[in-house]
């Protein structure tokens, strides 16, 4: 489904995302649970 819609490509075992917007689209809403809590673990520490 992805790949016929040319958001991903995939070939012996390499997934190479080509529009990350409408991946982003397809993805369910926890992606962005999922994205809001890396920027937490990676943010640079308070002093």
């Amino acid at each position: 489904m992805l790949q016929q819609a040319g958001v991903i490509r995939y070939t012996r075992g390499r997934i190479s995302v080509l529009d990350v917007d409408a991946l982003t689209d397809a993805a369910c809403d926890c992606y962005d649970v999922v994205q809001a809590e890396y920027r937490h673990l990676n943010a640079a520490p308070e002093h």
